[in-house]
Formats: C-alpha cells, sequence, structure tokens
C-alpha cells in the first residue's frame, strides 16, 4: 500500500492512474491479483482521508470514482468466481461451456437490474446508493460496460457457444438418439455391466475402456468433448511445477528427462508400503 501511495503522490494525473494501476494488475495477474480493487475500496476512507492531508485535489477526485471503483471490484470479484471454477484437471470442454454461458447470462441479467437501480447483486453499490446515492448517469455507465463486455464475451467465446453437446452425452441411458450411433446407444443402454458404472459420474464413464472398446461410433463423439483441454490451466500448473523444481542450485536439472515433473503432477498416489515391501532391508554389519 506504502508503494502504491508513492507512485500516485509522483504521479500528474493521479486519479486516472488509481485505476490504470488497478487494471494492469487485475490483467497482468488474474487469479493472484484478482482482488486487488476490491481491497483497495475496502480502504477507501483510509486512503481519501490520508490524501485529504496530502492534497486535496486528489482526495476529491478520489471521491468522485468511488462508485466506479465499488462496481469494478465486485465485477472483477465476479470473474475472478468464474475463473475459479474453470480450473482443475478434470475440466472438460462440457463444463467449461457451462460455466461461460451461466456468466454470459448473467451479464444481462446485471444489466437489466442495475438500470432498475436493483443492485442487490452489487453490494457495495447498494450501501453507496442507500448512503450518498449514485446518480443515474453513473449507473448508465454502468449499464453501458455490461452490455459491451456481453458483447465482446459473446465474441470471444463463440466457438465454446456453438458447440454441440448431444443429450445422450452427459445421460447416455434415457434419451434416444436418431441415426448412424441409435444401434451402439440403444447397446450401451442395454449393458448391464455398464449401466452401474454410470452412477458414478458422466466423465468416468465415458473414459472407460470398455466403451472405447465397445463403442467406437460412440467414443469418436465423445472424446473430443472429454479429452480436449478446455483452459490453460494444465500448463500453468506445469510451469508452477518447474518453477518449484528448478531452484538456483538446481538450475541443471533436466526435468523433461526424469520423473521428478511427471511425479510432482500426476493425481496418483504412490503406495508407499508396496514400494517399501518390495525391497530387501541390509541390516547393519
Amino acid at each position: 500500500m506504502l508503494l502504491m501511495i508513492d507512485s500516485l503522490e509522483s504521479c500528474v494525473m493521479r486519479t486516472t492512474k488509481i485505476l490504470n494501476v488497478c487494471y494492469y494488475t487485475l490483467f497482468v495477474h488474474w487469479l493472484s491479483k484478482g482482488n486487488c480493487i476490491r481491497l483497495f475500496y475496502n480502504l477507501f476512507d483510509t486512503v481519501a482521508q490520508f490524501f485529504e492531508e496530502k492534497d486535496a485535489f486528489l482526495s476529491y477526485n478520489l471521491k468522485e470514482i468511488r462508485s466506479d471503483v465499488a462496481f469494478w471490484s465486485e465485477l472483477f470479484a465476479k470473474f475472478n468466481e468464474m475463473n475459479l471454477q474453470l480450473q482443475g484437471s478434470d475440466k472438460n470442454l462440457i463444463k467449461a461451456k457451462s460455466v461461460v454461458t451461466v456468466f454470459i447470462s448473467k451479464l444481462l441479467l446485471f444489466k437489466r437490474n442495475i438500470g432498475r437501480r436493483e443492485l442487490y447483486q452489487f453490494p457495495f453499490l447498494l450501501k453507496l446508493d442507500e448512503q450518498a446515492g449514485i446518480g443515474d448517469d453513473d449507473l448508465r455507465v454502468f449499464c453501458d460496460h455490461l452490455a459491451t463486455l456481453h458483447k465482446n464475451m459473446m465474441q470471444r467465446f463463440e466457438d465454446l457457444l456453438l458447440l454441440e453437446i448431444p443429450d445422450w452425452v452427459i445421460n447416455p441411458f434415457v434419451i434416444k438418439e436418431v441415426g448412424i450411433l441409435e444401434e451402439e446407444l440403444i447397446g450401451i443402454q442395454n449393458d448391464v455391466e455398464l449401466k452401474p458404472k454410470f452412477k458414478i459420474n458422466y466423465q468416468e464413464f465415458w473414459l472407460q475402456m470398455e466403451v472405447s472398446d465397445h463403442y467406437p461410433a460412440l467414443w469418436m463423439v465423445v472424446k473430443k468433448l472429454h479429452l480436449a483441454f478446455p483452459t490453460s490451466y494444465l500448463v500453468e500448473r506445469g510451469f508452477s511445477a518447474v518453477i518449484q523444481l528448478i531452484s538456483k542450485q538446481r538450475n541443471r536439472l533436466q526435468v523433461c528427462e526424469c520423473g521428478d515433473l511427471r511425479l510432482l503432477l500426476s493425481d496418483i498416489k504412490p503406495d508407499v508400503g508396496k514400494l517399501v515391501s518390495g525391497h530387501q532391508a541390509h541390516p547393519s554389519h
């Protein structure tokens, strides 16, 4: 916070710099610094009071954009919630489409409610409106931002939103398919060995070896939805693992040629007892 204050004091357009620093931080460090604006807003009164003693003009400008900071802090918090839902090694295109579609639909809901001055989905704005009131012009600006964001996300995720997911992929035992897949779908619906395994979840069900061996046509459709990486999470996880492995003392470690990286990234837990039992103890002489 002291570094931010020092940098703000040295800027000519200091009020603009506050938002620029917040935007830059959020875009560069999405998750680690995603709550930067929220933290700044929680300290808003303290920061404004500090600037009032140092620079009354800056303090006045800062108070003028309080509603903007409140709006962006809560909007980026909602972004972070969506982003966290996309993290994990078990995510596939089906789950990614569901998360993104829900968020894009909520943007229109937020826009409609803010236009009606129904701010219960933005607690900071609601409290600010009750205490000091928020101008209609500011609310219209927020609505315009949400409309633009909705349009941009529709374009950015167009391929994901247009992705067709057959109903039988989610539940192959209750959906009837007409076409070349009907024969195999009837077979899988009457497979008494596979049916009990569907109770776990649909992803583990389709990833069984029996499915790809006995129902190749269905597997050709399903594998594109389950095996593709919908986000860069696994790549980022790999980079983080490499940073942990390669230190100043181990800068010559060939992570691609030994098993350290694979062991660190694997979700399989070693059976230590079995590994130990396979080695004969060497008593001291």
